[in-house]
């Protein structure tokens, strides 16, 4: 997770050059790349990595270093510093589970 995040980084303080960013660039990050994400949006305040399956979406947030994150509830859920998961369909239908 560390390798994505620094990759996040690095697309944060590149943004002017990753203004729209497809998820099968050759200029992505490999840790990036690796993951296959269905949508990517770049912003100077963050970086989303999106996946979708079916009707689910889900999707890795990237905040720069030292930003205030989103407090963790059933949508978001902190990974590491600065990198959080978001899923908003698959942790609402567990909420409604239990």
């Amino acid at each position: 997770m560390v390798l994505i995040l620094a990759a996040c980084h690095y697309l944060m303080s590149h943004v002017d050059e990753f203004d729209v960013v497809y998820p099968t660039s050759s200029r992505l990050p490999a840790s990036i790349q690796q993951l296959r994400p269905d949508g990517i949006t770049v912003q100077s305040n963050g970086v989303w990595l999106e996946f979708h399956s079916g009707a689910y979406s889900f999707g890795l947030r990237a905040f720069p270093e030292g930003e205030k994150a989103p407090a963790p509830d059933r949508h978001w859920k902190r990974v590491i510093d600065s990198l959080w998961f978001y899923d908003s369909d698959i942790l609402e239908l567990a909420a409604h589970e239990y």
